[in-house]
């Protein structure tokens, strides 16, 4: 037990890429790795999908776009054509947060 802990603590401390082992550990446990950074894993999924809808409707795939929608939620096709719609229309129309200009 005790040569675990000491090849834990060798990792940590050695000369790793911690982003890349943070990012391996949210894929292959990514309900344990959302309770450690205190996400909820029901909306960091929907959070996921909604960034994926956005990219479809951007690209020009909104048929794609429903599509995911549909199989990832269950939802029929009138309920993911307007979650969808809503989506990226409120997408659109969110205003982007800018730096302030040190002049002013």
């Amino acid at each position: 037990m005790r040569e675990a802990y000491e090849r834990v603590i060798d990792i940590l401390t050695g000369e790793i890429d911690h982003k890349a082992m943070c990012i391996a550990f949210a894929k292959r446990y990514p309900k344990e790795f959302c309770q450690v950074v205190g996400i909820d894993p029901i909306q960091a999924k929907q959070t996921e999908l909604e960034r994926k809808i956005i990219d479809f409707y951007t690209v020009g795939k909104k048929v794609e776009a429903i599509k995911l929608h549909r199989q990832e939620t269950g939802s029929g096709l009138k309920e993911s054509k307007d979650f969808c719609d809503l989506l990226f229309d409120r997408h659109i129309h969110t205003p982007k947060t800018t730096t302030p200009d040190p002049t002013w």
